[in-house]
């Protein structure tokens, strides 16, 4: 505790005066104003101290870490697209426009390598930038059959922008390694994760349009590459107006402040949503993810991705299509089941798991 400010306060208390009264002696105001300051400077300073001592803040750590939060809260607020001061309408005139720019864009990622090749299936995983581990075990993984995106299933992970410098640059540094990532200027939070999906399907019909289908997931699901193959050629024609995986064809608003996936009543204003299709795993065509593109300039800005993702198929008169082995949760890890052609997808896979899962066999 630093009381070096002790011996200064004692000489100007001196040198206050005291003025006597017949009756009584009475403090001066500059006494009684320096008393106030004295006992108001040892009160902050024991609060400092037992702060410091029993909390362990590092204070410059502490301040560096709440100027960064500053940035985080003012990066949340951008509102682009989201603004509702009256209920959600379910239909409008050009009023979301998809304006982010690119801040990584590869190129490669869907170039043909001879002129025989075809590209059957392009796969688009929502990740965030401190998830290198998700994203580098799915690389030893799952993705293996994309040939380091030389075959006919290409990859892509996506990322919106956050103010850490220190983990944009990582980022990037993975990036160049392996030219896997793209990347626009909105805000990465899961409230704009709808921006993610637009970016992916924008992606999708401009830079990779011979693709035939498009495979949107999560960095924390497995997913059965020859079983998905499978279910894409028995369902080609399905798939032209279609969205296919865990789909729900009845669903209602979360109104639960506290909830994940909270709507409130000025976003979406009915009383059940027009069903989706999880987004840990869903598919279509190329042809269905220009036409969501497109209709979506008239949709309105909804921040679930996959309800957005089933509020443009109605719009658009196509269908949800519930196929078995899309899961939403985890089933009991079977290696026959997990590499056989029940099973799709699987979520809350983590990456240890996700590798011991892939390194076991089937043995019957």
């Amino acid at each position: 505790m630093d009381c070096s400010w002790i011996p200064l306060a004692i000489g100007i208390l001196f040198r206050c005066r005291i003025s006597e009264d017949k009756s009584r002696t009475t403090v001066s105001l500059c006494a009684k104003v320096f008393i106030w300051v004295v006992l108001f400077v040892v009160v902050v300073t024991l609060v400092s101290v037992y702060t410091v001592s029993h909390m362990q803040i590092n204070l410059p750590s502490f301040h560096s870490a709440t100027r960064s939060n500053v940035r985080d809260m003012l990066m949340e607020i951008q509102v682009r697209n989201t603004t509702v001061l009256s209920p959600r309408p379910d239909a409008c005139e050009a009023c979301f426009s998809h304006n982010f720019k690119y801040v990584i864009d590869n190129d490669v990622m869907c170039k043909l390598y001879n002129d025989s090749q075809e590209i059957d299936l392009i796969i688009f995983i929502f990740t965030t930038h401190q998830h290198q581990q998700e994203r580098n075990a799915i690389r030893q993984t799952w993705l293996n059959c994309t040939n380091i995106n030389k075959a006919n299933i290409r990859y892509s992970f996506l990322l919106g922008e956050v103010s850490d410098e220190n983990i944009r640059k990582l980022v990037e540094d993975e990036n160049k390694i392996h030219n896997d990532i793209i990347k626009e200027d909105f805000v990465d939070t899961y409230q704009n994760l709808t921006y993610k999906t637009i970016m992916a399907f924008k992606y999708a019909i401009t830079k990779c349009s011979h693709a035939k289908f498009v495979l949107k997931t999560d960095d924390d699901v497995w997913v059965n590459i020859p079983g998905l193959l499978k279910v894409l050629q028995r369902e080609k024609m399905t798939l032209q107006t279609a969205v296919a995986g865990a789909c729900f064809h009845g669903a209602n608003p979360n109104r639960n402040p506290d909830s994940k996936w909270y709507a409130s009543i000025q976003s979406y204003p009915h009383d059940s949503y027009p069903g989706f299709c999880s987004g840990t795993g869903y598919v279509t065509s190329n042809n269905v993810v220009n036409k969501i593109f497109e209709i979506s300039k008239n949709v309105p800005f909804f921040h679930l991705e996959d309800v957005y993702v089933a509020m443009c198929i109605r719009k658009l008169g196509y269908r949800l299509h519930k196929i078995a082995g899309f899961n939403n949760i985890r089933p009991p890890f079977d290696p026959c089941l997990y590499k056989g052609d029940n099973l799709i997808t699987s979520h809350e896979v983590p990456p240890e798991m996700l590798i011991s899962y892939w390194n076991t066999t089937c043995t019957r």
